[in-house]
């Protein structure tokens, strides 16, 4: 098992060590798919904020890829927060109804 790892100190230049974590899920996701084996994401504690949607596979005939929290299920497992989305604006009312529009968001 290959481990990488991601921290919201991190840097996408390092290589994804424990003492060199990467920045951002994006990266670790390019990494990970370059590997060959199974790859577990370890993921320290913070918030991370997804800008286009996570896809964690690895490329054909390489290993399966995990992402969990630094710790997982032991008592340090650290706290983490995964996030994203996008702000919705020009809100208007018809018919009693809100709408927006939302462009090529899929819902």
């Amino acid at each position: 098992m290959i481990e990488l790892y991601v921290a919201p100190g991190g840097d996408d230049s390092a290589p994804g060590t424990q003492e060199r974590p990467f920045a951002t899920l994006a990266r670790a996701e390019l990494a990970a798919r370059d590997l060959t084996g199974d790859v577990v994401v370890r993921l320290r504690a913070g918030a991370y904020t997804l800008t286009e949607p996570l896809e964690p596979t690895a490329a054909p005939g390489h290993g399966h890829v995990t992402y969990q929290a630094h710790g997982y299920g032991t008592a340090e497992q650290e706290e983490v927060v995964i996030g994203g989305g996008r702000t919705v604006t020009g809100w208007r009312e018809q018919d009693g109804v809100w709408l927006a529009d939302v462009g090529d968001l899929d819902t």
